[in-house]
């Protein structure tokens, strides 16, 4: 009886901090977030052979600092080394352009010096690749979720507990 009870103990606290996305069931959303995520839930899995580029694009906030409806930019850097991939990112507000539309990949790689430092490593999970920026305090999450769908990556992020990112990228030339 123990044993069983601490299994199911175990399993409970497991499942109580697995990561999953953001999602608009939870948080006041605007119709471009909802429109992320549906794309997100049909997109297919990052793959972990995706050469390393820039994808940037409109985001959406939902936050008590942003109107979730109000579109900003960010960028995805997607790197690679050692057999592992690595993701940086980088948001700009209140733009009335993307900022970030023309940015190289060699230019990002020099915003970006830390990009290849071990925390930024990315997970592949069956459903979506992860990152955890902060994994020793469940109680400010600061997780990256994405997937790709043709030629574009779809982030969804948490930056704390009230702070939601949804982000449609295309891959710069």
């Amino acid at each position: 009886m123990l044993h069983s009870l601490l299994i199911l103990v175990a399993l409970t606290s497991s499942l109580a901090h697995a990561a999953e996305p953001p999602s608009c069931a939870t948080i006041e959303c605007g119709q471009d977030m909802r429109n992320i995520e549906k794309a997100f839930a049909a997109a297919a899995p990052l793959s972990a052979s995706l050469p390393p580029m820039v994808a940037s694009g409109a985001c959406f906030h939902a936050s008590p600092d942003y109107y979730a409806m109000d579109e900003h930019y960010g960028y995805a850097l997607l790197d690679q080394s050692g057999g592992s991939t690595f993701l940086s990112t980088n948001f700009a507000f209140f733009f009335p352009t993307n900022p970030y539309a023309s940015l190289s990949l060699a230019e990002a790689r020099a915003l970006n010096p830390a990009a290849l430092n071990p925390e930024r490593a990315i997970e592949f999970k069956p459903a979506f690749a992860y990152q955890d920026r902060n994994s020793g305090d469940a109680s400010f999450p600061w997780r990256y979720f994405l997937k790709a769908s043709g030629d574009e990556i779809l982030l969804l992020a948490d930056w704390g507990p009230d702070h939601q990112i949804f982000c449609r990228l295309k891959k710069n030339s």
